[in-house]
Formats: C-alpha cells, sequence, structure tokens
C-alpha cells in the first residue's frame, strides 16, 4: 500500500492554489512560477519540520478537484492530453495506472511495448532456467536478488511469466 505524503494537503491548506489555466499563486495571490523536475511543474515550501517539500502543480490540482479521493490507493494523476505542464483544469483527471497509460496514443503506447518487452527479455534461456531453478530449490527473492544483483521485479517477471519475445505486429 502506498504511504501517500499530502503535501497537496498541506499546501492548500497554507493557501497555495492552481488555478483554472494552470497556474500556481501563493497565499498572497502572487503568482509562482515553479520548477521543473522529472518533466513536472513543482513548487518547494518547509513543512512543520523545516525540511523542504515539493509540490507539483499536477496534484495539487488534482487535490482540489477531487479532494482526498487523491490519496486513495492504487490512484494517480493524469495528464489528459500527455503533456505534463498542462496542468488546467480540464486536462487534470485521477484514474488508475492503466487508465493513465490509456491517455498516451496507440503508437506511444506500441513503442512503450516493445520498450518493455525488449527490457524484460534481456537475458538468455540458460540464465532465466537457473534462476527458476534457484526459486524451485527454496531461495527467497531476497537472496536471488542478492546473488545475481536483479530487481525483485524482474526476479518476479522471470518466475512467473513466459519468457519470449513477441513480435507486436499492429496497434488495435
Amino acid at each position: 500500500m502506498t504511504n501517500f505524503n499530502h503535501y497537496e494537503e498541506i499546501s492548500y491548506k497554507r493557501g497555495y492554489r492552481i488555478d483554472k489555466n494552470g497556474h500556481a499563486f501563493n497565499p498572497k495571490g502572487e503568482e509562482v512560477k515553479g520548477k521543473l523536475k522529472n518533466g513536472y511543474l513543482f513548487f518547494a515550501l518547509r513543512n512543520a519540520e523545516q525540511k523542504r517539500i515539493d509540490v507539483r502543480f499536477s496534484r495539487l490540482q488534482a487535490y482540489q478537484k477531487y479532494g482526498d479521493k487523491l490519496y486513495q490507493a492504487g490512484i494517480v494523476v493524469r495528464h489528459l492530453n500527455n503533456n505534463k505542464l498542462d496542468n488546467s483544469w480540464d486536462n487534470i483527471a485521477i484514474g488508475t495506472e492503466h487508465d493513465n497509460r490509456m491517455d498516451n496514443p496507440p503508437e506511444d503506447r506500441l513503442k512503450y511495448a516493445i520498450n518493455a518487452s525488449l527490457k524484460a527479455n534481456k537475458y538468455d534461456k540458460e540464465f532465466v532456467d537457473e534462476i527458476r531453478q534457484r526459486h524451485i530449490e527454496g531461495w527467497t527473492y531476497n537472496k536471488i536478488r542478492e546473488h545475481y544483483g536483479l530487481p525483485k521485479s524482474t526476479i518476479s517477471y522471470i518466475i512467473n511469466h513466459d519468457y519470449k519475445i513477441h513480435k507486436i505486429s499492429s496497434v488495435r
């Protein structure tokens, strides 16, 4: 279960707002320009312990629009037009990770799927068989991770999926 930091709630209670056009304003009504981080606009505040917190424009807009629904398990903020810099009211929604992926154009989804498939299938059959055998012998994911230096997600994929490269011919 995700542990949400509630930075949006903190900033909202302090008087920060995002207008319908996606612009941020401080409690004095002055526009906050924001900075870019991982492709998203954010502004920084200090929390009660004087620790810096980064508040994404998009998440504050979503909090203003949906309230505490933003913090439900499995919920993410979506940019409906796929533009992370467009934090306008009409462009921000909440939904599942699947909903978020489906906001992408079909040709982009195909590129992401092919890229993920190539990354997921980068190990040869002998290596995959070795990992599976270790698991059958009782090795835990942690032991496999420590021995081979693989992330748990990769170990899980190797153990639980048909490990083949599938050709993707078209987008439906």
